[in-house]
């Protein structure tokens, strides 16, 4: 849109007196380019001189000259956030408190565990659940046998519920997901410890 002569405008929003020469680009809000003499007034604003902005895509409101449009910070995608929180969690893991916590389990069940990590070693939660067993007998009746994600998820389910019934500390009742996708092996650490802490009551030290 090309206008040479004289326009006005007026309204709540602003009034303009005086010629308006726009060039033919995209703009989406406002003013974007005027090479003659404008003024403009009215409730929201008053500006006078011209206004002369560069070719770059205008979105909101009046862009003063010479002003750059600035980025925001890029959004984080959900996918980013998760990444975030998890790498929080990982750095308050203490690996010599998990070192102590899987000592004190191999000790108790009497065996050597093979798995490099400490959550592969009890994400089945058979090992779980016989630790728990032999600190407080049949606190978990049925046992699944490993080798079905299902199954092996209901091991850990039963086992935290039945830490729940015998009283553990609520901050130590970690989900299943804590474990066996190794989202928060911190409270699993904790939990464990809390179970050394019941046994040693129970003369389960795991120096036996």
């Amino acid at each position: 849109m090309k206008s040479e002569e004289k326009a006005e405008h007026g309204g709540t929003g602003f009034g303009t007196t005086g010629a308006i020469q726009v060039e033919k680009e995209k703009t989406s809000h406002g003013i974007v380019r005027s090479e003659d003499k404008a003024q403009h007034g009215g409730s929201g604003f008053a500006t006078m001189g011209s206004i002369a902005t560069e070719k770059e895509l205008v979105t909101h409101g009046i862009i003063a000259p010479g002003t750059k449009i600035k980025e925001g910070p890029i959004d984080f995608s959900n996918d980013s956030v998760q990444e975030h929180i998890q790498k929080r969690i990982e750095t308050k893991l203490d690996k010599t408190r998990e070192g102590k916590a899987r000592a004190w389990m191999e000790a108790v069940l009497g065996e050597t565990f093979s798995e490099e990590t400490f959550q592969d070693a009890l994400k089945n939660g058979v090992r779980l659940c016989k630790a728990l067993n032999i600190v407080y007998p049949q606190s978990v009746p049925k046992i699944n046998k490993p080798g079905i994600v299902a199954v092996e998820r209901e091991n850990v389910g039963n086992y935290v519920k039945a830490c729940a019934r015998l009283g553990f500390n609520k901050s130590n009742l970690f989900e299943s997901n804590d474990l066996f996708e190794g989202k928060n092996m911190t409270k699993v650490v904790e939990n464990v410890y809390e179970l050394a802490h019941f046994g040693s009551r129970s003369g389960w030290t795991g120096k036996d």
